[in-house]
């Protein structure tokens, strides 16, 4: 009984639309994955095999991110060809039959027809003979009998319903994922390369238009590397005369024998700028073609196409030509739709005829803006003719389009052809209006109320005025009216405009518009303003505060009038994020200068040329002319300053955003190099008679990952890069034996043993440590120690420990391609794993972080990464990929065989994520390898297009094969299939040198070659007799063109079989190795740099003996103990116990502090010598009380000691206000502003103050002492800087002083000074004192008491969660939280806030469950005090908070 096949499916799917427990169990079982069951409440099995094992492999190619496990729902009836092998839910027999690589056989019907051994050959001779790929497959089809192609049918239907349920059961994300798209399906068939398929080439340009396309990118991409003294795009050619570029463009064609003659009328033996140029416009031109006619891809061009690259273009010079084509294709085709709406525009004005076109007042289109549209030759000029017809014609377009629509339809009703299409009819039409009818705004409400109609009146109209600005020349004269202005104007009036001024502004507007949108106007006023427009910067009030020396815009804080062209990218990018942040404000082109130099504007020079003819000017009876020109004078500054400067100004700041964007681009692409620049690391042991030390098929790698606090993960992986071993290590970091306890000692040394084992049992090749911090040199010095304990006739005393960048590791371990990998592991280990991989072959690597999630953009290339899109980022560093990997090459069966080392094959010329991906499901499925590159036609079905772009960049290594493969060793090198018969001409000439009548079959002579030693050198003597150069020059001669780079590639491959260029992996050292451990960059660590330490500890110097014999014992008066003079202890009762402590040298007296020990962030640690701490003398009892303290302090770096981490600094306030050594200044930099705004401060500051005084007035010389009360000081502070400090006189007594400084906006502290060692009343103490601390004047009480303090307040109110709002009431505060917990309950929400009750204190407010809890931070000199603990940072304050706020009763 026959049953219809979608009556079968239909009864199937409902049978079994839902999975029960027992069969997800199975299907993770098989999958090794975790479903989640409640995702569909539907699940359908899917019939075909064939379709199920698509998806499932097509979603372990592209998987990444949590939508795999999504996708798994859709793979479930299926396993990768691993999992088969292993499978226990599988009952069939045919997992035990297996083929010769140990692989289960799968037993699916192929809709790839087998070929013939002579199909075989026959496709091996693909290069340069015209084959047909798709004759075998039409002949095997035909050769079918009917039943089979009947079952093929069936089979196929049987698809197209699964794909149709498909769709109706699972997301449209899950499919697009899988690859189960008909977009995704048509790329993977399609011949044509992969990212072609995703350009939108519209057309193709051809003739003359194709000479203007080179000449268009030659200007783009390599007029301003050529000599900028020859500015002509074609010099004058030497006998050739003068020659424009049209003319030399037509010859370019290579079958054009005149240029041939020009060629050789131009060969010189010294290259010209004019000969460089022609040669490098004639191989655009043949790069161009082809891109576009023989569909090849960059890579391909540049390895296989040398002849027409070299030496001129370079890969990158090809990529550049590339994208220019796209974009030079892209502007054709606007022209073109824009060529098609004027002249449609002007057939619409036809048809209405010259008596409507007057009594509505329409602008007629000439044939001169069609030609002006048609010669355009950039994008710029199109836009600005675009513009004009809007203006003029966007209420005419829609009517155009109805008309035209009716007469299609008359047509067609004519013909017969009428069809229903008034959907689209209405949308396109409502789209056409939406669009001109927005452009319109304004000018068109005034041309309804009839105000165009008074536009003649003025005396000119736009394009007279056009000319005359453009040619700087009155060639049409303004015509004055006879009537007075007023008069006019009341004329013209209407219920909507009853004011004649309303009219007369409706008339600035219109004709000010029609100005600006005059072609020739723009691109006058365009150059103009490009040369002469300046750029003003001026800090806001925020701005004024915040912008220090650390702050990228700080050299251009203040900038007056400089030139836009001499502006840099990168900077402008900085003043603009600053713009936005509300701490800037930039203007452009205020004010433009005349074209003549005459001292006036570019405006008054426009209003110079629009005066009316001296005539009317004389006449008696005439009307007021100065009303006229003033009305014609406000249009030309409307037209200027409110239109052109504004569009321009816009255009100008593009212009340098987009600048930047590309310097950031190529930064970005530099840094992508510089990841994939190097091979694997190279080593080899030659002591190795076992050959356990082998490295000729990889290396053995052992990883190590290390983090703060948390045990060291350590793996070794084999030369395929799978985990062969692994362990942890806990205490491997302690590093002082003599400061452990007993276990801890025990502990390591136990680490130590076991490490060692470790080692010894895998036997690694090279140990490498991630760079995570200072703590990985401590690590690789305890391993070289445990190597050093191996016996020097072994290898493992010999293997190299090394430390490289972690940072790749570090975003691998957290992507999901790695929890999918390595299922249950931490963090850690799989950044061992990464580690290891890393130096086994970085590209293979870093390739796993392109992926759907994304993985590559978080990587660090640049610190302004950020300000460019996402795709531009992508693309650039997918070029790198691209040309890295093609230069490389791939091994494809190695890439099917390890999954890790497969997503290269995407960056192959030629394929793409759908095309690798279907080729790497199709060898498996076929369980079978690649043997040789023909097979990539025969078995796989690939096009002759995409085979031709992809076949030189596939490996297939003989070491990965069985011995009888089919293996082709001209296919074991780089020499691509069409230059095979180039190929055998090299070896037979090479095996005829050795015995002239030996004739072998290609591949046995190759395989002679490239194996046996003799040939290898008879290949070079070869070379070096010219026999290879005259055998070339021979082919040349007959016609086959320059083949030098071509024979010196085969030379090269056969000596050298696909030989890795890339040097071994660079390891690390000095300088890189020093900003890798501390996570810096030379621009946050650098010479002269201002940061902020902490100090833990003082440098002590031991006193020489000639110091102990001349030290004399000092005692307290008042307790009469005796002093050590180095150290002051001060506990010596008797003399003779101080003379003991003198003569014990073993380290009783540690003796003078010679310098103050600073420890940062980043695990450097510095120093500031006792000279280097204060511009004023300072004793050691002073030094000692400053360090008990264990306070920050700003500091200034002198000198970077990169090898020990180690910087030295200075304090002195003379060295951290030194102008000499912050950023230099921008040369336009305007120090009269900067001061101007700071005197203007200090003078609103001076008028606030009181007269009445209720204290003794005192008479201290310092800018910051003021005769005022707390309240006038706080009224002083409001229009002062946050931070800032206001020194008064005390109500409790001259012996007092009071500080008043601002914390936060709003907030200030009061604090006590006591002054001692007074002259007299007036005089300011020798030593002032705040509490606990001590100091000599009151610059040093703003430096290191105010100045520390204010930087920490700031610091908090810049933090994520602080809030200006007095949230120290606990109701408000509550209320406030409560609200967060109920938008986001998934985190513990918290706010800071500065407390208004206690000044210099902030709160701490949270709530961990239901009630409130607030905490205090109180600022000091050393940090921010919380907890009885000090912190730097609010940072590290903040990540105390959150680890210990558990803990809080």
């Amino acid at each position: 009984m026959e049953v219809d096949e979608e009556d079968e499916l239909d009864d199937e799917v409902e049978d079994d639309d839902r999975l029960e427990d027992d069969d997800y169990d199975l299907i993770e079982e098989n999958l090794g994955i975790k479903l989640k069951r409640n995702k569909f409440k539907r699940l359908k099995r899917i019939i075909d095999s064939d379709s199920e094992d698509e998806i499932r492999k097509e979603t372990v190619a592209t998987r990444t991110g949590p939508r795999f496990r999504r996708a798994e729902s859709i793979m479930r009836s299926s396993s990768d060809s691993d999992s088969n092998s292993n499978s226990k839910a599988s009952e069939s027999e045919d997992d035990f039959i297996v083929n010769d690589y140990n692989e289960p056989i799968r037993q699916k019907h192929s809709n790839i027809p087998s070929h013939t051994q002579a199909n075989l050959q026959e496709a091996r001779e693909v290069f340069g003979v015209d084959f047909d790929y798709g004759d075998i497959d039409i002949v095997n089809s035909r050769s079918e009998d009917d039943s089979d192609s009947d079952q093929v049918t069936r089979r196929a239907e049987g698809k197209k319903v699964n794909l149709r349920r498909r769709k109706e059961i699972y997301e449209p994300a899950v499919l697009e994922e899988a690859g189960i798209t008909d977009e995704a399906e048509k790329i993977r068939t399609t011949d044509l390369p992969e990212r072609y398929q995703h350009l939108s080439l519209i057309l193709k340009p051809t003739g003359s238009e194709l000479n203007d396309e080179v000449i268009w990118i030659y200007k783009k991409a390599f007029a301003d590397r050529e000599q900028k003294k020859d500015n002509e795009l074609l010099g004058d050619l030497p006998s050739a005369g003068a020659m424009t570029a049209a003319t030399v463009v037509e010859n370019w064609d290579d079958d054009d024998e005149q240029a041939d003659l020009v060629v050789e009328e131009i060969d010189a033996p010294v290259d010209t700028p004019s000969i460089i140029r022609n040669r490098i416009l004639r191989k655009i031109k043949k790069v161009i073609k082809l891109i576009r006619d023989e569909h090849f891809e960059v890579p391909y061009i540049y390895f296989y196409q040398k002849e027409i690259t070299r030496p001129d273009l370079s890969c990158y010079d090809l990529w550049r030509i590339f994208d220019l084509s796209q974009e030079y294709c892209r502007f054709l085709e606007k022209k073109r739709r824009l060529i098609l709406l004027f002249m449609s525009m002007q057939s619409y004005q036809m048809s209405l005829g010259e008596e409507v076109l007057d009594r509505d007042n329409i602008r007629p289109i000439s044939n001169k803006e069609i030609n002006s549209l048609s010669n355009a030759t950039d994008l710029v000029q199109i836009q600005d003719l675009q513009l004009q017809f809007l203006l003029y014609y966007s209420e005419e377009v829609p009517k155009m389009k109805d008309l035209m629509e009716v007469k299609r339809k008359e047509l067609e009703a004519h013909m017969g052809e009428i069809e229903d299409e008034k959907g689209n009819e209405s949308n396109n039409k409502n789209r056409i209006r939406r669009t001109f009818l927005t452009s319109a705004g304004s000018y068109k409400l005034c041309r309804r109320n009839g105000i165009d109609k008074m536009l003649p009146l003025v005396g000119f109209i736009a394009e007279e005025f056009g000319n005359n600005f453009e040619n700087n020349v009155a060639l049409h004269s303004t015509h004055q009216c006879e009537l007075e202005l007023e008069e006019v104007l009341t004329h013209f009036t209407s219920t909507r405009m009853p004011e004649p001024s309303t009219v007369g502004d409706a008339v600035v507007f219109m004709m000010a518009m029609q100005i600006s949108r005059d072609p020739k106007v723009r691109r006058a006023v365009r150059s103009t303003f490009v040369a002469k427009a300046k750029i003003n910067v001026a800090p806001t009030k925020k701005g004024f505060l915040e912008i220090d020396e650390n702050h990228p815009v700080f050299p251009m804080k203040y900038l007056k009038d400089k030139p836009v062209h001499g502006m840099d990218g990168i900077d402008f990018l900085n003043l603009t994020t600053a713009e936005k942040d509300g701490l800037i404000t930039i203007t452009i082109g205020e004010y433009i200068s005349d074209r003549k130099g005459l001292g006036i504007s570019l405006v008054e020079e426009a209003k110079n040329l629009c005066k009316a003819e001296s005539d009317a000017l004389k006449m008696e009876k005439g009307p007021d002319i100065s009303k006229w020109e003033d009305l014609r004078g406000r249009i030309m500054e409307h037209a200027f300053e409110k239109i052109l400067y504004v569009e321009f100004g816009k255009e100008i700041r593009q212009e340098l955003l987009d600048k930047a964007k590309k310097i950031i681009i190529q930064r970005c692409s530099d840094k992508m190099y510089t990841y994939l620049k190097d091979g694997a690391f190279k080593v080899t042991y030659p002591n190795d008679p076992e050959g356990e030390w082998d490295t000729s098929l990889g290396i053995r790698v052992m990883g190590l990952a290390l983090s703060e606090d948390v045990p060291v993960n350590a793996c070794v992986l084999n030369e395929n890069g799978y985990v062969m071993d692994q362990m942890i290590v806990s205490d491997l970091f302690s590093r002082n034996i003599r400061g452990l306890k007993e276990n801890s000692i025990q502990s390591k040394e136990d680490d130590m043993i076991k490490l060692r084992k470790f080692i010894e049992r895998n036997k690694p090749h090279v140990i490498v440590v991630g760079g995570e911090s200072r703590g990985a040199t401590h690590l690789v010095d305890e391993i070289k120690m445990i190597l050093s304990t191996f016996p020097d006739d072994g290898n493992e005393c010999f293997i190299p420990v090394h430390i490289i960048d972690n940072d790749i590791a570090k975003v691998y371990s957290r992507t999901s391609i790695s929890r999918e990998e390595f299922p249950g592991t931490t963090e850690l280990f799989r950044q061992a794993v990464s580690l290891a991989r890393t130096l086994q072959d970085p590209l293979l690597e870093i390739s796993q972080l392109w992926n759907r999630d994304e993985d590559i953009l978080s990587l660090h290339f640049n610190k302004l990464q950020k300000q460019i899109g996402k795709h531009e980022l992508l693309r650039a560093i997918e070029l790198e990929f691209i040309n890295r990997t093609c230069e490389v090459g791939v091994d494809i069966n190695q890439a099917l065989s390890h999954n890790h080392r497969s997503n290269t094959l995407q960056f192959v010329a030629g394929l793409g994520v759908h095309k690798a991906t279907a080729l790497r499901r199709r060898l498996r499925n076929l369980g079978k390898k690649l043997e040789n590159r023909s097979q990539l036609i025969t078995d796989f079905g690939m096009g002759s297009i995409v085979f031709n772009n992809c076949a030189g960049f596939i490996k297939i290594l003989k070491e990965n094969l069985l011995e009888d493969a089919d293996i082709d060793p001209r296919d074991q090198t780089r020499i691509h299939p069409q230059y095979y018969e180039h190929l055998q001409s090299v070896v037979q000439v090479t095996l005829r040198e050795d015995d002239p009548n030996e004739e072998l079959p290609v591949v046995e002579a190759v395989e002679k070659v490239l194996t046996e030693s003799k040939y290898q050198d008879e290949l070079r003597n070869l070379v070096e007799t010219l026999v290879i150069e005259n055998y070339v020059r021979n082919l040349e001669e007959s016609g086959h063109g320059d083949l030098t780079y071509l024979f010196q590639d085969i030379i090269t491959e056969l000596l050298s079989p696909y030989a890795d260029s890339r040097k071994s992996f660079e390891i690390p050292k000095g300088e890189e190795l020093f900003y890798i451990l501390t996570k810096e960059t030379c621009e946050t660590i650098r010479v002269a740099k201002l940061i902020t330490g902490y100090v833990f500890d003082a440098k002590w110097r031991r006193p020489t003996d000639q110091e102990y014999d001349e030290a004399m014992p000092m005692q307290d008066e008042k307790s009469g103990k005796f002093i050590c003079k180095f150290c002051l202890r001060s506990d010596f009762s008797e003399i003779g116990e101080i003379w003991q402590h003198y003569d014990d040298r073993s380290g009783s007296c540690p003796g003078i502090i010679d310098g103050i020990q600073i420890r940062f962030g980043n695990g450097i640690t510095g120093i500031i010598k006792s000279h280097n701490f204060s511009d004023n003398p300072i004793d050691q009892q002073e030094l000692q009380n400053f360090v008990k303290l264990r306070r920050a302090i700003n500091v200034r770096i002198l000198k970077i000691d990169q090898e020990h981490f180690f910087l030295d600094c200075t304090s002195r306030t003379s060295d951290l206000q030194n102008p000499e050594v912050m950023p230099m200044k921008d040369m336009y930099y305007d120090d009269e502003a900067e001061q101007a705004e700071i005197n203007k401060l200090r003078y609103r500051t001076l008028k606030k103050q009181l007269a009445i005084c209720p204290f003794v007035k005192r008479n201290i010389d310092h800018p910051s002492f003021k005769n005022i009360t707390y309240k006038e000081a706080e009224a002083l502070l409001q229009t002062m800087d946050q931070g800032d400090v206001i020194f008064r006189p005390s109500s409790k007594g001259v012996n007092q002083l009071s500080l008043t400084w601002n914390v936060v906006t709003g907030i200030y502290q009061h604090m006590n000074i006591n002054e001692t060692g007074k002259s007299n009343d007036q005089a300011l103490g020798t030593k002032l004192s705040i509490g606990e601390y001590d100091y000599e004047d009151l610059d040093e009480i703003t430096a290191r008491f105010v100045i520390p303090q204010a930087s920490l307040a700031r610091e908090i109110s810049r933090f994520r969660y602080y809030k200006l709002e007095d949230f120290e009431d606990q109701e408000r505060a509550t209320e406030f939280l409560m609200k967060e917990q109920k938008a986001n309950s998934e985190k513990i929400h918290y706010i800071v806030s500065a407390s208004r009750k206690f000044p210099g204190r902030f709160i701490i407010s949270f709530l961990p469950q239901s009630n409130l809890h607030q905490e205090c931070m109180m600022l000091s000199p050393e940090g921010i005090r919380y907890r009885n603990f000090c912190f730097p940072s609010i940072t590290e304050c903040m990540e105390y908070f959150k680890k210990t706020y558990p803990t809080i009763n």
